[in-house]
């Protein structure tokens, strides 16, 4: 028996499987995930060992070319790259697509763990992380206020406490602010009249501020457990610490040193408008929910807002959710008006009943559709949202001449609803199955597009596939049941008859039934037979008509090939937000590229366009790119954010302004800008990279020069960089061997002091 025989003759369930299509249909798409991009996986895992103080040169030879011969050898690798920088060593493996990355990541760290034996004992952990798009900040929090930094960071830092604890949030990462760190400042000329060493300060310190654990003693009566606290909780004791004993007497800590509680060097700098903050940059985690994160955070910022005392102030900065927000709500909008465009024109050509019953194949085969979506972990993206309005007017086709075709045989055949509503979909069963296979198989091969834009794309035939599918069910099961029920061509007759005889002022005067009656009175027989004129006269002039078909064809490629504006994988869209990076050359201070910064902010704020900029957010010592494993610490990089107001109270375009902020930042001399817009669309990288490799660096580095003066003056060429780094000065302590054992010592341990007084 056929699908839509069943169907018919069991109504009432397929009705209370339409009531269930809706309620889990709404509840689904209430339930998906809003992002502003699909989540894609990148087959990068970022393997960064630091190892501190040590020059460049060492820690290639010491720790990246023994990782980088272990790392070689894994299964589906694509490519290995890695930077060598003072103090920290970071490869980049690259996988081929569609490599499971959990797996992946297993088999790195199994790697790097066998291989820590060949590395230098003293290293510190080696960080291995994946590269995922959708951990990036969603927003920022900011605190400010004039109560000083340290208390500042305080705030913040019982606010991260709170984020992190909201389900979905990854981490909130805070920067700018005052870290507070007990300084022990030793007097080298004390040290040497005490003869006491860097190491016995070190060693003995190390060896009092800790709490041992010292087992347990069991009696007839009860268990105790032994304990020695040792950690100190207050500054002033660890003057009292005993370095050493000479000549019987004790010598303290205080005889050689002095003890303060104070902060440590700032290792990065927050501003907010010009004013200084600390910042926490929310992240999330793959697969939630956006929006509700950050309506999390704001609950959370307003409440904390209201505890605090006047003069602190919680601001928000570079809210995604805005984005995302606007985004949803013009696609559902698009997806609304073109629902009544589609049902309006169906009313014109079926009339109101028909149309309303063919229209009801869009929001099924939509909810359907979220549920699906729902099922299989999709989100709900901008590339799923403009599938759902491409798609929207193909979501009817099928109904259309299932429910079309039974208006006829009731027409045509006399034949009862219940028997035209069978024979009419098993009519068309085939006719309807290869109409929707051919559009699936239009789109099917997007499915299969390969790398990292695959992956990104792959959401657009998906939900495509799955849409149309489910208006193939609606037409053979749900379609059926409403032909049978609600169209009875002899009751409608019989109906128009006796409004033609006694018609209802409501019917005569109805707009609606006036504007249908005059479309199908003259304007559908005009058409008609215009239609028919024309195809008389091309069927009598079969040769001129395939010629003259042609002929357009090579008339439109040649207007193509004369008018196009060139090729873009993804539209070049008014930005909303704007951001300048700062480089400065290795070994730039953190307070000279925090100056530079100001030397930005002061121009932005002289540009045309400074009306239609929103906020200025500035973040120095901090770096987006995984070769700085995570950015910390990064004293010569910064980062200056410029959001735009909502478009509507923007008084110039945003390309404008964009150039205006190209313009005001030329001629800053000593550092490497780069100005770049909200990027749209999958991480595609540079439009165009050109690789320089060989074994010299310094011939790698004239040729680079050589590169970029060749390519500088290309029209329409903008942020031109290169990524060679001669790293930053340094100064070589070069060891008389033979006077060093004179005076009973080693390289190793001159080399050990000398890294204990300069970096502590």
């Amino acid at each position: 028996m056929k699908i839509w025989s069943i169907a018919v003759d069991n109504k009432v369930a397929i009705y209370v499987l339409m009531a269930l299509i809706i309620v889990f249909g709404m509840i689904s798409y209430n339930r998906l995930p809003r992002e502003a991009s699909p989540d894609v996986t990148i087959p990068i895992i970022i393997v960064a060992t630091p190892y501190i103080g040590v020059s460049p040169v060492d820690i290639e030879g010491l720790i990246t070319q023994p990782l980088e011969r272990a790392l070689k050898g894994l299964k589906d690798l694509k490519q290995i790259t890695s930077v060598s920088k003072e103090g920290l060593s970071t490869i980049r493996v690259e996988f081929n697509t569609g490599v499971d990355i959990d797996e992946a990541l297993r088999r790195v760290r199994d790697k790097v763990n066998s291989t820590l034996p060949q590395l230098p004992d003293d290293i510190l952990d080696p960080v291995i992380n994946e590269i995922n798009i959708s951990e990036f900040p969603i927003m920022y929090v900011n605190v400010g206020g004039d109560v000083g930094l340290a208390r500042l960071k305080k705030i913040a830092e019982g606010i991260q406490d709170k984020i992190e604890g909201i389900p979905g949030v990854l981490r909130a990462d805070i920067s700018g602010g005052l870290e507070p760190e007990v300084q022990v400042n030793v007097d080298v000329y004390r040290m040497n009249a005490y003869q006491v060493s860097f190491d016995d300060v070190a060693n003995a310190i190390r060896g009092e501020n800790l709490s041992i654990p010292g087992g347990s003693i069991n009696t007839k009566e009860k268990s105790l457990t032994i304990r020695v606290p040792g950690e100190f909780k207050e500054v002033k004791p660890l003057e009292d610490i005993v370095l050493k004993i000479q000549n019987n007497k004790p010598i303290y800590l205080r005889d050689v040193a002095t003890v303060n509680y104070s902060f440590e060097d700032r290792q990065t700098y927050a501003r907010l408008n010009m004013l200084e903050v600390v910042s926490l940059a929310v992240r999330k985690r793959a697969g939630e929910n956006l929006l509700r994160i950050t309506d999390e955070v704001k609950r959370i910022a307003d409440e904390e807002q209201a505890q605090l005392p006047q003069g602190i102030k919680l601001d928000i900065s570079n809210d995604q959710s805005r984005f995302v927000t606007r985004m949803v709500k013009e696609l559902e909008n698009s997806i609304l008006t073109g629902m009544f465009l589609v049902v309006m024109s169906l009313f014109m050509f079926f009339g109101f009943k028909n149309s309303l019953l063919i229209s009801t194949a869009i929001p099924l085969s939509m909810f359907v559709g979220f549920v699906v979506l729902s099922a299989l972990g999709i989100t709900l993206n901008m590339v799923v949202l403009f599938s759902l309005v491409m798609v929207l007017g193909i979501l009817v086709d099928d109904a259309i001449v299932v429910i079309e075709n039974t208006y006829r045989h009731q027409q045509e055949y006399g034949e009862h609803p219940i028997q035209a509503a069978k024979t009419a979909a098993g009519e068309v069963f085939v006719p309807v199955l290869t109409s929707t296979i051919t559009t699936l198989s239009a789109f099917l091969p997007l499915a299969f597009w390969p790398g990292i834009v695959g992956d990104f794309m792959k959401y657009f035939p998906f939900t495509l596939i799955i849409t149309l599918t489910a208006s193939l069910f609606v037409a053979y099961v749900i379609s059926p049941v409403q032909s049978a029920q609600w169209i009875n061509y002899r009751k409608e007759i019989i109906r128009a008859k006796r409004n033609l005889e006694h018609p209802h002022w409501y019917r005569k005067y109805n707009p609606f039934t006036i504007l249908y009656h005059k479309v199908d009175e003259k304007f559908f027989p005009w058409l008609q037979q215009g239609y028919v004129k024309i195809l008389q006269w091309t069927l009598k002039r079969k040769g001129l008509t395939i010629w003259a078909s042609f002929g357009m064809l090579i008339f439109v490629v040649i207007l193509f090939a004369l008018f196009n504006k060139g090729v873009e994988f993804f539209p070049n869209t008014e930005p909303s937000q704007v951001s300048i990076s700062i480089e400065s050359p290795a070994g730039t201070s953190l307070d000279v590229t925090n100056d530079i910064s100001n030397i930005i902010e002061e121009r932005l704020d002289e540009i045309p366009g400074k009306n239609d900029v929103e906020f200025i957010s500035t973040s120095i010592g901090t770096s987006d790119d995984p070769f700085d494993m995570g950015g910390q610490g990064t004293s010569n990089k910064g980062r200056v954010a410029i959001n735009f107001h909502e478009k509507i109270k923007r008084e110039q375009n945003t390309f404008l302004t964009l150039e205006e902020v190209r313009e005001s930042i030329l001629g800053i001399a000593g550092v490497d800008l780069r100005v770049a817009k909200q990027q749209m669309g999958p991480p595609v990288g540079a439009p165009v990279s050109i690789e320089i490799s060989g074994e010299d660096y310094d011939q790698l580095a004239s040729l680079s020069l050589l590169v970029r003066e060749k390519i500088k003056d290309i029209p329409g060429l903008v942020d031109l960089k290169d990524d060679y780094n001669t790293g930053r000065p340094e100064v070589e302590v070069r060891i008389d061997r033979e006077k060093a054992g004179m005076y009973y010592t080693t390289t190793g341990q001159i080399a050990s002091t000398v890294r204990a007084a300069i970096a502590g």
